[in-house]
């Protein structure tokens, strides 16, 4: 029996004892009253009392062995039996037959039809041994027998009555025990849904700075254990989980040039910075799911002392839960790597955790924290753990757009160099690739980081500022934006002849030449480039980026300062579908290529680099990785909103067909991995075929497809 079943059948025992208590004390004062008019005599009373409270003590006994024993109320119906034979044999009159009848009543709680089934014959038997008695004595005679068959009715009428009610409330409970079963499960999927985007969003916050990656999950991490320690309840601790997952979603509405910037915030990009604990409580304060989910997001950089922001509010007034994600969040800054230094030492951490208790933190929550890392109870957690995206995300996303777009303001430029910015440019692009032909170029400052590690951050600005001149000297139509810290993209609508886009080129990048010599302070900084041209048979941006992309890096294989255009093939290798694999391949085997084309290096490449070197070293069987790829047909123009979609269902169905011991993890905005750790021949080919037959079952449309290619590590 389940939990719902062992609680239901303690509550009827309980209501059952209860009843039976009652109908003693009922009778009790009926015959107490006889004796005081004489129609009872005191010996009597007393007979009947024993009869009455023994088999109770008896079956209250048992009851209190066992409160969920699903038998009880046969022991109560052979207790109650002994009282009932008592007054069927001594009773006055004929109507004392009746008292079964509440205790039938009682017994339609268990919805037992055999109950009552045993309880007739048990009172039939009592009823006719009465009656056999009452015959041998001359009490019934033909002249009164009509109150027997009276009664004989009655119990008749009233035992088919209960049985008939029993059965029906016995099937009623069944149905309705289904559906709440169903309704659990139902509600738990949702629940687990809620909890894997919850988890995905958390990933997606973090991806935004660069240098943060897994922080979320982390401070999540470091709340429930100091949750654990203070003793909260589950419960408290599951919505925990789910407020600290998500206390700087707030950092989607804050410029990428603040919040990866490497060098210290001028105030008024501080001031921005600290807007997004208010963004993050608006957009999560009419979330209902999840009760007081957005007071993590608004409160956790308040001071216990009252000098933290927004609200400035100190001490108790400060949310509980807020107080512990504040104290997780400053562990974890503390203890993790930052572009300005590397993580600080535990002593360290716990010398700053007790100096700042009482102003910065909580002193109880602090106080928490540190016994436990003085007690080596908790560690500061190394580990990134990939998260499956649920469907609940296609949602997630979609407002997460939104909320993006409404906070990053309507500034459509890049502050540095004047060009569009990503999130102004990149869907410019992306409506000029559908609706035409054209070439894509994706440009790269070879070598930005150490550049602006060795000469300087102001250097490296004017460095940006030259090449985005030299990209709005093109003498023709284009759209240009700066993709990313040191990236740039441009797309020429038209221009498919690969002579003309040579000429382009050259010229740029004599342009660019020209540029370094104008410096005041010149330093030889030179750019890499990709291009891939977009026909009629190429026309989604997501397709012509990855392939631009690929091209890129050839570029910066084959040593930098030049342009290497995408082709099948090009590199040499058997199926240009490949070329990404072959680069995990590389980079995996040869690290010293990782590290001299680090600039290149996508995060998402770096986790599949260290996540496949690490697997590969602590197995003696051979790795297995997948990489799947979302693509459009030939004939088809895809939004890019709708190739995202599709790329949930890719993500649902790579979660629905992987093992345990198997991980997945996103390769780029178009692709997603499996690596298979299992070491059966034919493991990734029964994994991509329950992937595709698992995505076809959720994406019927042929217009965006999905294609796999395969690799092996030993």
């Amino acid at each position: 029996m389940n939990e719902h079943g062992n609680y239901e059948t303690k509550r009827v025992n309980k209501t059952l004892l209860i009843s039976w208590l009652v109908i003693i004390g009922i009778l009790l004062v009926a015959y107490g009253l006889e004796v005081i008019k004489n129609e009872r005599t005191v010996g009597y009373l007393i007979e009947f009392v024993l009869f009455m409270l023994v088999p109770y003590a008896v079956v209250l006994f048992l009851y209190r062995r066992n409160k969920e024993w699903e038998y009880l109320g046969y022991a109560v119906v052979i207790g109650y039996s002994f009282m009932y034979a008592f007054v069927m044999f001594t009773g006055a009159t004929q109507m004392v037959s009746v008292y079964i009848l509440p205790l039938l009543c009682f017994l339609i709680l268990y919805h037992k039809p055999r109950l009552i089934v045993f309880a007739f014959l048990i009172s039939l038997s009592i009823n006719v041994a009465s009656l056999v008695y009452q015959l041998g004595q001359h009490i019934i005679t033909v002249s009164n027998s009509k109150d027997i068959e009276i009664r004989f009715a009655v119990i008749l009428v009233s035992f088919a009555g209960g049985f008939v009610s029993a059965r029906l409330y016995n099937l009623i409970h069944r149905d309705n025990q289904r559906f709440m079963s169903e309704l659990t499960e139902k509600n738990q999927e949702i629940q687990d849904m809620a909890i894997q985007t919850i988890a995905t969003i958390a990933n997606t916050i973090d991806a935004k700075d660069e240098y943060t990656r897994g922080h979320s999950k982390r401070v999540a991490e470091y709340s429930i254990a100091i949750a654990n320690e203070l003793g909260l309840s589950a419960e408290e601790i599951n919505d925990l989980r789910s407020i600290a997952l998500l206390h700087d979603i707030g950092k989607i509405g804050v410029p990428d040039f603040v919040l990866n910037k490497p060098g210290r915030l001028t105030n008024e990009e501080y001031e921005l910075m600290k807007q997004h604990t208010v963004i993050g409580s608006d957009i999560l304060k009419d979330i209902k799911m999840f009760q007081g989910i957005d007071v993590g997001a608004r409160f956790h950089h308040e001071r216990f002392d009252g000098n933290g922001y927004p609200d400035k509010i100190a001490g108790e007034d400060i949310p509980y839960i807020a107080r512990i994600i504040a104290v997780a969040d400053a562990f974890d800054a503390m203890t993790s790597n930052r572009v300005y230094r590397k993580q600080l030492d535990l002593d360290y951490v716990i010398g700053e955790l007790k100096r700042c208790k009482g102003t910065q933190f909580d002193p109880v929550i602090a106080e928490a924290l540190i016994r436990m890392l003085e007690d080596k109870r908790l560690v500061p957690s190394t580990v990134e753990k990939s998260e499956n995206m649920s469907e609940l995300s296609k949602i997630w996303t979609r407002v997460m757009q939104k909320d993006e777009e409404k906070y990053k303001g309507k500034s459509s430029t890049d502050e540095l160099t004047g060009l569009y910015n990503r999130s102004y440019g990149e869907p410019l692009i992306n409506s000029a690739i559908e609706n035409g032909k054209g070439t894509l170029f994706v440009f790269d400052v070879d070598s930005f980081r150490k550049i602006n590690g060795e000469e300087g951050f102001l250097l490296g600005d004017i460095i940006l500022r030259s090449v985005a001149r030299g990209l709005e000297s093109i003498e023709r139509e284009k759209l240009l934006a700066r993709y990313g810290g040191d990236e740039f993209v441009a797309f020429l609508p038209e221009l498919t002849n690969k002579e003309e886009i040579t000429s382009i080129l050259d010229k740029l990048y004599s342009d660019i030449k020209r540029q370094r010599s104008l410096m005041k302070e010149p330093i030889n900084f030179t750019v890499s480039t990709g291009v891939s041209v977009c026909t009629e048979m190429k026309n989604v941006y997501q397709d012509c980026f990855l392939d631009a992309d690929r091209a890129l890096y050839m570029s910066k294989r084959n040593g930098g300062n030049c342009y290497t255009f995408y082709e099948k093939n090009s590199d040499g290798t058997e199926n240009s579908e490949n070329a990404d694999l072959l680069r995990l391949k590389d980079f995996v085997k040869n690290p010293e290529n990782r590290e001299k084309y680090a600039d290149v290096i996508s995060p998402e490449i770096n986790q599949a680099v260290d996540l496949v070197s690490e697997l590969i070293s602590n197995s003696e069987t051979p790795l297995q990785v997948i990489l799947f790829t979302v693509k459009t047909s030939d004939s088809v123009n895809a939004s890019l909103e709708k190739r995202n979609e599709v790329m949930l269902y890719l993500e649902t169905a790579i979660s629905r067909s992987i093992k345990g011991r198997d991980f997945t993890l996103k390769f780029s905005s178009s692709q997603r991995m499996i690596l298979l750790t299992k070491s059966q021949d034919d493991g990734a080919r029964a994994v991509s075929t329950h992937v595709m037959k698992e995505f076809y079952k959720l994406y019927s449309s042929k217009e965006i497809g999905v294609s796999f290619d395969t690799i092996e590590f030993r």
